[in-house]
């Protein structure tokens, strides 16, 4: 191809059509109907996930500080309890 053919094959081409221009829009306008009230429904979820997962970190942060501040506590088994035994059965009757 010659350089002249390619200068007018190029100064041919001028951009869009106005049709081409409005299928464009309609596209667009239809995924943005489909797009935006799925969006809306999604956001209040994420925003309660966050929130719980903030929780859940701060929880967390604060049972790894007491592992490490707090002194241990015996086990149950190095401490004694007996257990009280009441005198009179249970639902007994006083006269």
């Amino acid at each position: 191809m010659t350089l002249r053919k390619f200068e007018r094959v190029l100064s041919d081409i001028k951009g869009f059509t106005l049709a081409e221009m409005m299928a464009a829009a309609g596209v667009f306008a239809v995924l943005a109907v489909v797009a935006v009230p799925n969006y809306l429904a999604f956001q209040p979820n994420m925003r309660l996930n966050g929130a719980s997962r903030e929780v859940l970190g701060k929880l967390m942060w604060a049972r790894s500080k007491a592992k490490r501040t707090i002194p241990r506590l015996p086990s149950a088994k190095a401490v004694m309890i007996r257990p009280s035994i009441p005198e009179e059965p249970l639902g007994a009757l006083r006269p």
